[in-house]
Protein backbone atom coordinates (compact mmCIF):
# COMPACT_ATOMS: atom_id res chain seq x y z
CA UNK A 1 0.00 0.00 0.00
CA UNK A 2 1.38 3.59 -0.91
CA UNK A 3 3.25 5.27 1.88
CA UNK A 4 0.79 8.45 0.83
CA UNK A 5 -2.52 6.70 1.42
CA UNK A 6 -1.37 5.24 5.09
CA UNK A 7 -0.11 8.52 6.25
CA UNK A 8 -3.06 10.97 5.02
CA UNK A 9 -6.03 8.54 6.53
CA UNK A 10 -7.92 10.29 9.29
CA UNK A 11 -9.27 7.02 10.85
CA UNK A 12 -5.53 6.29 11.40
CA UNK A 13 -4.21 10.00 12.46
CA UNK A 14 -7.67 11.70 13.46
CA UNK A 15 -9.19 14.70 11.76
CA UNK A 16 -6.03 16.93 11.76
CA UNK A 17 -4.37 14.68 9.36
CA UNK A 18 -3.85 17.35 6.68
CA UNK A 19 -2.30 19.70 9.38
CA UNK A 20 1.28 20.06 10.32
CA UNK A 21 1.54 19.41 13.74
CA UNK A 22 4.71 19.33 15.20
CA UNK A 23 3.73 17.58 18.29
CA UNK A 24 2.11 15.05 17.42
CA UNK A 25 4.30 11.95 18.49
CA UNK A 26 5.29 14.01 21.68
CA UNK A 27 4.70 12.63 25.08
CA UNK A 28 1.79 14.32 26.76
CA UNK A 29 0.23 16.22 23.60
CA UNK A 30 -3.35 16.64 24.49
CA UNK A 31 -4.27 18.81 21.76
CA UNK A 32 -4.73 16.53 18.67
CA UNK A 33 -7.94 14.77 18.05
CA UNK A 34 -6.58 11.14 17.85
CA UNK A 35 -3.22 9.66 19.60
CA UNK A 36 -1.61 8.33 16.31
CA UNK A 37 -0.63 4.64 16.25
CA UNK A 38 3.36 4.73 16.42
CA UNK A 39 3.59 1.84 14.29
CA UNK A 40 1.25 3.63 11.26
CA UNK A 41 4.14 6.16 10.45
CA UNK A 42 5.81 3.89 7.66
CA UNK A 43 8.73 6.38 7.00
CA UNK A 44 11.02 3.61 6.31
CA UNK A 45 8.29 0.57 4.96
CA UNK A 46 7.25 -1.93 7.25
CA UNK A 47 7.47 -4.96 7.92
CA UNK A 48 9.69 -7.98 6.27
CA UNK A 49 10.40 -4.46 3.89
CA UNK A 50 11.88 -2.42 6.75
CA UNK A 51 14.88 -0.31 4.82
CA UNK A 52 18.12 -1.73 5.97
CA UNK A 53 19.99 1.43 5.70
CA UNK A 54 17.10 3.64 7.77
CA UNK A 55 19.28 3.97 10.51
CA UNK A 56 21.92 5.58 8.94
CA UNK A 57 19.74 7.54 6.28
CA UNK A 58 18.24 9.16 9.35
CA UNK A 59 21.73 9.75 11.50
CA UNK A 60 22.85 11.68 8.26
CA UNK A 61 19.58 13.28 7.83
CA UNK A 62 19.47 14.66 11.14
CA UNK A 63 23.14 15.59 11.17
CA UNK A 64 22.98 17.54 8.10
CA UNK A 65 19.76 19.84 9.91
CA UNK A 66 21.32 20.67 13.09
CA UNK A 67 24.47 21.48 11.68
CA UNK A 68 22.81 23.49 9.34
CA UNK A 69 20.20 24.96 11.83
CA UNK A 70 23.48 25.49 14.22
CA UNK A 71 24.72 27.58 11.11
CA UNK A 72 22.18 29.50 9.84
CA UNK A 73 19.36 31.54 9.88
CA UNK A 74 16.46 30.92 7.45
CA UNK A 75 13.78 33.51 6.77
CA UNK A 76 11.09 33.10 4.23
CA UNK A 77 11.40 35.29 0.76
CA UNK A 78 7.44 36.98 1.12
CA UNK A 79 8.13 37.23 5.30
CA UNK A 80 5.63 34.57 6.81
CA UNK A 81 5.93 31.05 6.75
CA UNK A 82 3.26 29.04 4.65
CA UNK A 83 2.90 25.47 4.36
CA UNK A 84 3.48 24.27 1.19
CA UNK A 85 0.74 22.58 -0.91
CA UNK A 86 1.08 19.34 -1.94
CA UNK A 87 -1.55 18.41 -3.93
CA UNK A 88 0.33 17.39 -6.71
CA UNK A 89 2.31 14.88 -5.11
CA UNK A 90 2.43 11.02 -7.23
CA UNK A 91 0.04 8.28 -4.86
CA UNK A 92 3.12 6.33 -4.60
CA UNK A 93 5.81 8.84 -3.47
CA UNK A 94 7.64 8.24 0.07
CA UNK A 95 7.94 11.71 0.44
CA UNK A 96 5.02 14.51 -0.11
CA UNK A 97 6.62 16.68 -2.23
CA UNK A 98 5.53 20.55 -2.38
CA UNK A 99 3.45 21.61 -5.25
CA UNK A 100 5.92 24.70 -5.74
CA UNK A 101 9.66 25.82 -4.27
CA UNK A 102 10.01 26.93 -0.84
CA UNK A 103 12.21 30.35 -1.25
CA UNK A 104 14.01 30.78 1.42
CA UNK A 105 17.01 33.65 2.81
CA UNK A 106 20.08 32.17 4.50
CA UNK A 107 21.66 33.61 6.55
CA UNK A 108 24.85 32.55 8.01
CA UNK A 109 24.38 33.46 12.38
CA UNK A 110 26.77 36.02 13.78
CA UNK A 111 27.59 33.39 16.24
CA UNK A 112 28.85 31.07 14.15
CA UNK A 113 30.07 33.12 11.21
CA UNK A 114 33.31 33.01 12.20
CA UNK A 115 33.85 29.34 13.56
CA UNK A 116 34.59 26.33 11.94
CA UNK A 117 32.04 23.20 12.87
CA UNK A 118 33.52 19.66 13.16
CA UNK A 119 31.34 16.53 13.16
CA UNK A 120 32.09 13.43 13.92
CA UNK A 121 30.09 9.84 14.08
CA UNK A 122 31.54 7.16 16.30
CA UNK A 123 30.34 3.66 17.33
CA UNK A 124 27.74 3.18 20.48
CA UNK A 125 26.14 0.23 21.33
CA UNK A 126 22.65 2.25 21.80
CA UNK A 127 19.93 1.99 19.53
CA UNK A 128 18.24 4.55 17.35
CA UNK A 129 14.74 3.09 17.13
CA UNK A 130 12.67 5.11 13.91
CA UNK A 131 10.44 2.55 13.68
CA UNK A 132 7.84 1.14 16.30
CA UNK A 133 9.41 -2.00 14.99
CA UNK A 134 12.88 -0.69 16.49
CA UNK A 135 11.69 -0.36 19.78
CA UNK A 136 12.79 -2.92 22.75
CA UNK A 137 10.96 -1.34 25.33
Amino acid sequence: MPSLVIHTDPAVWGSDVSQFDHKRFAKGNKSQSQKPNPKALRAFGGGTTLCPGRHFATTEILATVVMFILRYNLYPLDGRWTPPKTEKTNIAAVVMEPDTDIKVKVVPRETTADCELDFKLGDSDMIFGVAAEDRHD
